[in-house]
């Protein structure tokens, strides 16, 4: 385990809370913020589709989401930067991780990778498949969720912009900022294990959203297994790269995976 940093330090964290820079309730309804940034930014692109006489503009902003996604990361990273500030940290002061070299995170999170991917990540998908659909490959909407033909503009920023930022935004709001401080709060680590991977989770749903029932609980165990896992993960290593590299390879599997170029 690696030398813990200020932001992380739980005494730091407590004398924050003692004091009143950090509030437990701020904590709270930071866990589905994340969400409402992703159900907001895709209510934009819809705006935009219906402004150019879409009939049916929120179906038409779906197939955006590695576009619309990087607006929820602009929210997610100024609530980051507010409050980090009170503590008087910077959103990089979560990242930096002193004494180990970067070598051996590039290693393990390459290791993470493989493993996660087709274990959890693929396997939570079949899962899901035959717990609400009842079949392997159901039909979720040819060219909506999967063989996604995107203008060249969005295919580029999709490949070469959206999970750049996605990976580190997502693994730094949840795990760098959220976990250490519920877990001060809470006591308990796996119970905010728990805490912070169901509203992990739960923000699959919103991204995309898509307002039918079947499809809600079907996002929400594709993603359950990767949700947990995370925040476990970081409750074993304390920190972010090699978590934050497994992420990146993820994402960007799932553009390669989801695009029809």
């Amino acid at each position: 385990m690696a030398e813990l940093t200020p932001p992380y330090i739980p005494q730091t964290i407590r004398t924050h809370i003692q004091d009143g820079t950090i509030r437990p309730r701020t904590l709270y309804w930071m866990l589905p913020a994340r969400s409402l940034f992703c159900l907001l930014a895709q209510a934009v692109f819809a705006l935009a589709f219906w402004a150019r006489g879409s009939l049916n503009p929120w179906s038409a902003s779906v197939p955006y989401w590695n576009v619309f996604g990087t607006l929820a990361d602009i929210g997610c990273l100024f609530l980051l930067y507010h409050f980090l500030k009170k503590e008087g940290f910077r959103i990089v002061d979560l990242l930096r991780v002193p004494h180990f070299p970067v070598w051996r995170d590039v290693l393990i999170g390459f290791g993470l990778f493989l493993l996660i991917f087709p274990i959890v990540v693929m396997g939570g998908t079949i899962l899901a498949n035959f717990v609400v659909y009842g079949t392997l490959q159901p039909d979720l909407g040819e060219g909506v969720l999967i063989a996604r033909q995107l203008p060249l503009w969005a295919t580029l920023y999709s490949l070469f912009i959206w999970w750049l930022i996605w990976s580190v935004t997502e693994s730094t709001y949840y795990n760098g900022y959220l976990f250490p401080r519920l877990e001060v709060v809470k006591g308990r680590t796996w119970i905010v294990i728990l805490i912070v991977g169901f509203f992990w989770s739960l923000q699959h749903v919103f991204f995309p959203f898509i307002p039918d029932v079947k499809y809600i609980v079907w996002r929400f165990l594709q993603f359950l297994g990767i949700g947990l896992l995370m925040p476990w993960l970081f409750s074993r290593f304390r920190r972010l790269r090699p978590l934050i590299i497994t992420h990146w390879l993820m994402d960007f599997a799932g553009v390669l995976l989801t695009i029809q170029f």
